[in-house]
């Protein structure tokens, strides 16, 4: 949702947002034609762009997919101030011990730098990118601020 909101108002577009309780079944309804654009995890829809199920139109993110190479971003196509990460962290209780966080952390940085975890990650659509607890508070903070500030743009309500 917020991807699609940070394009329509970059692009200047004006679209009917669909809530879904899911992204299986927004990419149902965009390949059965119920829907025209679904803005979803590569991850996601990666097996349906393989085998032409949908069209991947452009990657909403700042960089590039590494496993669509070729799928240039919204951004390199003119829509400027529309790139929006789709992440996944791992969180813990807050007071959790720094010692804690900081064995976590090293654990889960081993765990994403075996070749098997790698490859499994990587033919699934994910680039890894590892980080300290320290600056994915940062990241976290940062987009908590400019997630805010769109939902204030967009004129987003809760339902």
């Amino acid at each position: 949702h917020m991807n699609a909101e940070k394009f329509k108002l970059s692009a200047g577009v004006d679209t009917v947002h669909v809530p879904y309780r899911g992204t299986p079944e927004a990419l149902n309804d965009t390949m059965a034609g119920r829907t025209d654009v679904f803005f979803a995890p590569v991850i996601a829809a990666l097996p349906m762009i393989r085998d032409g199920r949908v069209v991947a139109l452009g990657a909403g993110s700042a960089k590039r997919s590494s496993v669509l190479p070729d799928l240039p971003t919204t951004e390199e196509q003119g829509f400027k101030g529309s790139a929006y990460d789709f992440w996944s962290g791992l969180f813990a209780p807050a007071g959790t011990p720094p010692a804690v966080l900081a064995k976590l952390n090293a654990e889960v940085r081993k765990a994403l730098e075996s070749p098997e975890v790698k490859d499994r990650l990587s033919a699934l659509g994910t680039d890894i990118a590892p980080t300290s607890p320290a600056d994915f508070d940062k990241i976290v903070l940062r987009e908590l601020g400019e997630n805010a500030e769109l939902v204030k743009k967009a004129g987003i309500k809760v339902q």
